[in-house]
């Protein structure tokens, strides 16, 4: 009276997993396409950040700066770096992320807080 009963094999479990599987390699192919340029220009960045610090250090060792005051600019950079805006932002951000990520580690664990603690 419907249509064609759908075949036993496309309701198991293994043609599911299949499915699924499948649909996973398709999004974590089409990301990694998606985020290869931005890893590819952070990385240059990376090693752009790199080289002027290497440059840097050495033009301050070359002008007869002894090791206190390198260590004393590298730290007024380094604070410098670490406390603009975006910085900050970024740091609270992975925070965040982290205590979500660490929630949800110990919803999924059933791990209880006060395991061995009697009740008062």
């Amino acid at each position: 009276m419907g249509g064609p009963r759908p075949l036993r094999a496309l309701r198991s479990r293994t043609a599911r997993l299949a499915g699924l599987s499948l649909v996973g390699v398709v999004f974590t192919v089409a990301a990694a396409y998606v985020l290869m340029p931005l890893v590819v220009q952070g990385l240059i960045g990376a090693i752009d950040a790199g080289v002027s610090a290497g440059i840097w250090v050495a033009t301050l060792a070359g002008g007869g700066a002894d090791r206190s005051t390198i260590l004393m600019a590298i730290g007024r950079q380094a604070f410098k770096a670490f406390a603009s805006t975006r910085a900050l932002a970024i740091i609270g951000a992975l925070v965040l992320l982290s205590a979500a990520a660490i929630y949800g580690l110990q919803r999924l664990l059933g791990i209880d807080d006060n395991q061995g603690e009697s009740p008062t």
